[in-house]
């Protein structure tokens, strides 16, 4: 078993913490994957009439990419020291991190609110977001070890 394959096979990476043994690469399909789960989630309550977020094109866009840095900074300390805690939670900490840093985006970018009762739509953007993206690097995870397995043979 080579390098690649213990990488993609440690557990790290099977829980989708991280995504490339590149740290770059990993911080590029993280904002992208967070871009796409979140266009989503906006897309589905949009589309029922019941919008969690008032924005603007520029003010979404930047949120993704505040929220992506802050998650590879948060990420990387957590991971390092309290990835114990994230196992024995099952993963509820990540939930509540997640919360804190899509309401401390929204407090730094402009023309961006969560609306009504923001608790409430910061909470159903948190869970409905992890869930998307979990879909996503799962099918990106299946993808890139298809991808190795091929490249090998």
């Amino acid at each position: 078993m080579n390098n690649k394959e213990k990488f993609y096979n440690s557990i790290i990476v099977k829980f989708g913490f991280l995504l490339h043994e590149n740290f770059s690469v990993h911080a590029v399909v993280l904002l992208i994957l967070n871009l796409l789960s979140a266009i989503t989630v906006t897309g589905i309550f949009n589309l029922f009439n019941y919008p969690l977020i008032n924005y603007k094109i520029t003010s979404f866009i930047l949120f993704v990419i505040i929220v992506t840095l802050l998650e590879l900074v948060v990420k990387t300390f957590v991971m390092r020291y309290f990835i114990d805690i994230i196992f024995k939670t099952f993963g509820m900490l990540t939930l509540i991190i997640h919360a804190l840093l899509f309401y401390l985006s929204e407090v730094i970018v402009n023309n961006f609110t969560f609306t009504n009762s923001v608790i409430l739509s910061i909470l159903i953007f948190t869970v409905l977001f992890l869930i998307v993206r979990l879909l996503l690097i799962n099918i990106y995870q299946k993808y890139v070890l298809k991808h190795l397995i091929k490249k090998e043979n």
